[in-house]
């Protein structure tokens, strides 16, 4: 009605494993994931173009999640801890259906050992075009920088070198194109394309290029729902080698695939099921993984 808005979401997931997760060495077996999510956002129209946000999200995680993102290590590791995350932003609307926005966000992580907790802050860009009433394209670039609390640099094998701090900078970018195929929305589409360049403050073990592609398809009706989504990704380390019997060079690719059914029991009740399925591929013998999850519930809206 006035010129401000807020937006609260939570969400809590409670997860127990049927066979315990093994991760690195020397780690405790996982057996259970909790992800708790509160985000709380305000916006205000300062003029008829020109529009300010701030966010707060907090987040507490106990999850199995890919090591390479935290610090280069190969394989999964147990992530356990809180994050923060602050989230300014000012939008900018164009005319002909273009809009810019330019964040900050800032994002502090406590985490368990033996993941380092960090700070990440950097600028982040936005520009895209609603070319129609039910098409956009949009492109972002990111600068991000992430000083670990007490991790160290490593050698090309991943051994820590003693006295050291990492810092990884990070060049992240993405192109998304949304459509909807009808009046009604019913058929939708949205294609991703996206790179990450990420190098490190010390010999480079923690560099690679991340290069992927995604595509979502959804379909509606009155009482059912149907959405796909599947996602393709490939990392090229640049100094990471094998092994020290085998100095090739460390590669990974990975493809996932998600999938979900709705049927709108009630109009506020609805059934679903869901499935995903992850394979990661790689000369690194504790790279591979493949895994399925399968998902059945009741959503109710209040």
């Amino acid at each position: 009605m006035d010129a401000n808005q807020v937006f609260f979401f939570f969400s809590g997931d409670q997860r127990y494993y049927l066979n315990p997760a093994v991760t690195g060495v020397g780690q405790p077996l996982a057996t259970e994931e909790q992800v708790f999510l509160t985000h709380l956002a305000y916006k205000r129209t300062l003029t008829e173009r020109l529009t300010a946000g701030l966010s707060l999200t907090h987040l507490y995680n106990q999850q199995v999640l890919d090591a390479t993102e935290y610090g280069g290590d190969r394989g999964s590791v147990q992530v356990v801890g809180h994050g923060i995350l602050v989230g300014p932003t000012l939008r900018g609307t164009l005319p002909a259906g273009f809009y810019v926005e330019a964040g900050l966000p800032l994002n502090r992580q406590f985490l368990r050992q033996p993941v380092s907790s960090f700070r990440e802050w950097g600028p982040k860009l936005t520009a895209g075009w609603n070319y129609t009433t039910n098409g956009s394209v949009e492109t972002s670039f990111a600068c991000i920088e992430r000083p670990f609390d007490t991790r160290e640099q490593a050698d090309p094998l991943g051994v820590p070198i003693a006295g050291t701090r990492l810092t990884t900078h990070d060049l992240r970018s993405d192109l998304v194109w949304k459509q909807s195929w009808d009046a009604g929305r019913h058929f939708q589409t949205t294609a991703r394309l996206f790179h990450v360049r990420r190098t490190d403050n010390g010999e480079g073990f923690t560099d690679y290029d991340r290069f992927g592609a995604a595509t979502t398809l959804k379909l509606e009706s009155k009482d059912w729902l149907l959405r796909g989504t599947a996602r393709w990704t490939t990392y090229q380390f640049p100094r990471q080698v094998v092994s020290v019997f085998d100095p090739s060079l460390r590669t990974r690719d990975g493809l996932e695939f998600e999938g979900r059914v709705e049927y709108r029991w009630t109009k506020q009740f609805r059934l679903y099921g869901e499935f995903f399925h992850e394979q990661q591929r790689s000369n690194v013998a504790s790279d591979d993984l493949h895994g399925h999850v399968w998902q059945v519930g009741i959503e109710r809206d209040f």
